[in-house]
Formats: C-alpha cells, structure tokens, sequence
C-alpha cells in the first residue's frame, strides 16, 4: 500500500507503511543480512566459539614416542657398563690356562681394571646400522694343567659393525601402544687381543697378541612397550666360520625406559650380555675359548 502526500508543493513524497516491512525482511534475508539487522548473531560467535575453545579431537597432537621408532633418520648414542666374569680356556706361547673368574674376583685381583664401552647406533625407517667398540683391560689368576697358579693379564678391544633391516612390524593390542618387531643383523666383530702369562715359580713368562675377522648374522626381536617407552629387546647372532675363530656367539637380553624430551631421549637400559668365542692360532701358540658374560647398564641418548 502506498500513499502520496504533497508536504511540499510542487514534489511528491513516498512512505513506506508497515504491510510493506515483510517484503523488505525477506529480500534481506536472502542477502544474508537479516540476522545481523535482527540482532541474531549466532552464526558468527560459533566459529569465534571454536576457535577460542578446546581443540578437537581431529587436531589434537598425537602422543609422542621414541625417535627410535621414527620414520626419518634417527640416532642414538650411549655407553654401558659391563660386569663380566670370565670362564674357559686361554692359551699363550702354547701353555693352556684354565679361567674361572667372576666380576667381583676379577676386581679383586686386579689392580688395572679398565672398560671402555660405547655404542652408536643410526637409523631411518626399517634400515639400519650399528657400531659398538669396547675395550677391556684386567688381570688375575689362572690356573695350569697341574694345577698350578699362573698370573693372566688380558688386553682386549672388540669392534662391532653390524647393518639391520627390521623385516617384520606389527601393531599389537587395539590401542596401539604395544608394537612387536623382528630386525635380521649382518656384519663383522673384529678382535684384538693380547695375553701376558707369567706362573711356575718364575720359570714360565710369555706374552701374545692376535688379531682376527669373525662375521656374524642373527636376529634382534624387540618389544615395545607403552608406545616404545618401555622397551625389551632379545639379540642374538652366530659367526666365525673358520673366518677367524671356528665358532662364535653373542647374546643379549635388556629392558628399559624411555624419557621422551623436547629435543632428546634418554633411556636407561638393564641387560645381560654373553659372548663366546673360540679362536685359535697354533702357529703362534695363542688361543682364546672363553665366555664373558654378566649384567650390564647403559645409558643412550636418542636424538
């Protein structure tokens, strides 16, 4: 409806009445403005809502895990103390010496104990590879095939270079915090060693050094635990091969925790070590069939 006026003379003047309001409200509501001109705002405070309120479930951070388990390239650095007893048969200038050592008689009756352990180890999605040096220096008794007591000094340093493929991975449990996983190891364990025997009322003293090649293969099953915060990992690998000594072994077993820092993981480690070699040279009188084994504790560093 609309109604003409003549306020002023000669000019025609338009008013809009209130039957024609609703015509107006809908245009704009098609536009999108009404809300606004209605003071309705809901629409536009409930994104401002979201965005100041809590993350959802489809953003938020996954939990973190050990960088050992990372897809990229990953690193770690440690070192570890390994109390090992000693128990087999040495040899030297073709003399057989019998040993049958623990750790705390090897303390005891050395006065130059010394271990070096390190380990480095770096890796990027299933590939890998290890590098472990140790050097062991002790001395103490052994025992002669009368029966007679002989003082052994031993000098050894054993470098591992061993390359992984982890071949098989799986997810255990439905909430994914428990993950099984197998690694094939390949590689070499090069021996130094040097021996100095000295016995029989002083009529016996010879010293010899060796050194030699063995290859080695085996497996690594490891189990993580609490999204790899807690892993327990079993080692084992076989070698020599008439190589360098005619049969050699090595086994570990270890658990751990993880702490998980911005930019580092430290993780301590309990273990049990073993390895046994069985190396003769006959033209230099110089053997060792002897198994090391005892716990150990490392600490790693994973970055």
């Amino acid at each position: 409806m609309i109604k003409r006026t003549h306020s002023v003379p000669g000019r025609a003047t338009r008013h809009r009445t209130w039957p024609e309001r609703p015509v107006l409200l809908a245009t704009l509501c098609l536009l999108g403005v009404a809300p606004l001109l209605l003071g309705d705002n809901r629409a536009h405070a409930e994104p401002a809502e979201q965005a100041e309120g809590e993350e959802t479930p489809a953003t938020e951070q996954a939990p973190r895990i050990p960088r050992s388990l990372g897809e990229g390239w990953n690193f770690a650095l440690g070192t570890y103390f390994w109390a090992s007893s000693l128990n087999g048969n040495a040899t030297v200038a073709g003399q057989n010496l019998q040993i049958d050592a623990s750790f705390i008689d090897v303390v005891k009756e050395t006065d130059s104990l010394l271990a070096l352990d390190l380990l480095f180890v770096a890796r990027k999605g299933r590939w890998g590879f290890l590098l472990d040096p140790w050097f062991f220096r002790a001395g103490g008794g052994a025992t002669g095939p009368m029966g007679n007591d002989f003082d052994l000094t031993t000098r050894m340093l054993i470098f591992e270079t061993t390359g992984f493929y982890t071949f098989f991975q799986r997810g255990a449990g439905s909430s994914g915090k428990t993950t099984i996983s197998m690694d094939a190891i390949l590689g070499l364990r090069i021996w130094w060693m040097e021996l100095s025997a000295s016995g029989a009322g002083g009529l016996f003293s010879e010293k010899g050094s060796q050194a030699w090649v063995d290859p080695l293969a085996g497996l690594i099953f490891r189990f993580d635990l609490a999204r790899g915060h807690v892993p327990i990992v079993v080692r084992g690998d076989f070698g020599g091969w008439g190589v360098g000594s005619s049969i050699a072994w090595a086994a570990t077993a270890s658990a751990g925790y993880r702490w998980l820092l911005p930019r580092l993981d430290i993780g301590l480690d309990l273990a049990y070590r073993a390895l046994g070699p069985n190396y003769s040279n006959s033209s230099k009188g110089i053997g060792w069939d002897v198994v090391m084994h005892g716990p150990a504790i490392a600490i790693v560093f994973g970055f």
